[in-house]
């Protein structure tokens, strides 16, 4: 398992609160779970 951080962006593309901590199988995983938590944009 490994440790990830996805922060979200708004409709402008800034950072929108604090980043979400995530543990994920594997990278793809971990971009699945992140576009779960916003409609906008998401940085892992």
């Amino acid at each position: 398992m490994l440790q990830y951080r996805a922060c979200i962006l708004d409709s402008a593309g800034r950072y929108f609160g604090p980043p979400h901590e995530m543990i994920c199988q594997d990278d793809e995983a971990a971009i699945a779970k992140a576009w779960r938590l916003t409609g906008y944009g998401v940085e892992i």
